[in-house]
């Protein structure tokens, strides 16, 4: 299992944020500029958002994110 190390709540925070960002600017322009997992997420809240495929999408999306702020708990 993993932990997120009270040092690195404030860098995921702002992730998390410019992540949300990036993903309502994709939704409100779906040809933006924007990164690989937010067009990945946008495409899978758009589209058959009960889908198993496309839960599996944002959850990976959502883990890519995420996993670079967690460390492996002891």
């Amino acid at each position: 299992t993993h932990e997120l190390p009270h040092s690195a709540e404030k860098g995921l925070r702002e992730a998390l944020i410019e992540f949300a960002n990036e993903v309502d600017h994709r939704l409100e322009r779906p040809t933006a500029r924007t990164s690989e997992v937010s067009k990945v997420y946008a495409r899978a809240i758009e589209k058959g958002s009960n889908d198993k495929a496309r839960r599996a999408d944002r959850h990976e999306a959502l883990t890519e994110v995420v996993q670079p702020f967690l460390k492996e708990k002891k």
